[in-house]
């Protein structure tokens, strides 16, 4: 089972997988925190 050679491409799209879901959510994090400064910079211009 182990000699197939199928067996490593899927190990390197599950390690790709894991790679994209991490970018994904870094993505995720920085829209987050630009979203945050745009709310206290609306908030600081109705103060």
């Amino acid at each position: 089972m182990f000699g197939r050679p199928g067996g490593r491409q899927i190990r390197e799209s599950g390690l790709y997988y894991r790679i994209g879901m991490r970018n994904s959510l870094e993505r995720i994090w920085t829209a987050c925190d630009t979203l945050n400064d745009l709310i206290n910079a609306i908030d600081e211009e109705l103060r």
